[in-house]
């Protein structure tokens, strides 16, 4: 399917043409345009068809409204100057290779009801910094984050560790991940998780930070604890930082203080 002369610029799609309501985009319509720079989709669509944006080259916005359940294959593979995404929270999968090559992404949001992630959905988005996987997620396919090479930070909410497609993070292991409180030595032991080198817990309740689900005295007696003796504790460090100052000290113990004095 050769299009690219046939729409240039910015498409608002109607809700509705020739009586009928626009519920879908469907496979291939909009492949290889190569002149199309903005997108917005209209709230009647809840489904994205498989190849529908994918190749155009010139895209760099588009708007995903709330009615949209899933987005296809190849959806948006090879909208190289795609700089930015927000996956809204209606959507529950992303086809295999939806964003594949996006090689411009750099911002990237996933909405809390996606449950799958397909193989290689994201893989190749060169320029993407940081992501946050939510807890509603319970299936990444293979190489679905391969290559991102510049992602410095993998927030991932799940607290129901499953094995990741073969490779999901191949080539961008040296990111930080970060994930709930109480769940590292899970990530530590899943497969492909465990191939990040830095993984650090974070989130739960203020000031629990012995991970009891409750802030009261206890956890003053475990933060002075540790701080007298650090090299007797396993578990992280960020765990007994209160105050998000990034070091572990009496600063720490008066935050906590004043987490229980608030919360009574």
């Amino acid at each position: 399917m050769d299009t690219d002369d046939t729409y240039t610029g910015d498409i608002l799609i109607p809700s509705s043409a020739n009586g009928y309501s626009v519920t879908g985009i469907g496979s291939l319509a909009f492949m290889c345009c190569n002149n199309l720079n903005y997108v917005s989709i209209p709230s009647s669509v809840s489904s994205i068809g498989g190849n529908a944006f994918q190749y155009c080259s010139s895209l760099e916005s588009v708007t995903i409204p709330d009615s949209v359940t899933s987005i296809g294959i190849y959806t948006f593979q090879d909208c190289s100057s795609l700089t930015s995404i927000t996956i809204p929270n209606s959507v529950t999968s992303i086809g295999n290779f939806a964003f594949n090559d996006c090689k411009e992404l750099k911002s990237l949001t996933i909405g809390n009801s996606v449950t799958s992630i397909g193989k290689n959905a994201f893989s190749y988005c060169e320029k993407l910094t940081s992501v946050t996987i939510p807890k509603s997620v319970t299936s990444i396919g293979e190489k679905a984050f391969r290559y991102c090479r510049s992602l410095t930070s993998v927030t991932s909410e799940i607290t129901n560790v499953f094995e990741t497609g073969s490779d999901a993070f191949s080539g961008c292991e040296n990111a930080t991940l970060y994930v709930p409180r109480g769940t590292k030595s899970q990530y530590q032991n899943t497969t492909d998780w465990n191939k990040f080198s830095n993984i650090v817990e974070k989130g739960g309740i203020p000031g629990d930070v012995n991970n009891d689900n409750v802030t009261n005295i206890t956890d003053v007696v475990t933060l002075v604890n540790y701080i007298l003796s650090p090299e007797s504790s396993s578990v992280d460090e960020t765990t007994y930082d209160v105050d998000g100052n990034g070091s572990v000290n009496i600063t720490d113990v008066v935050a906590l203080v004043n987490i229980i004095l608030t919360n009574n």
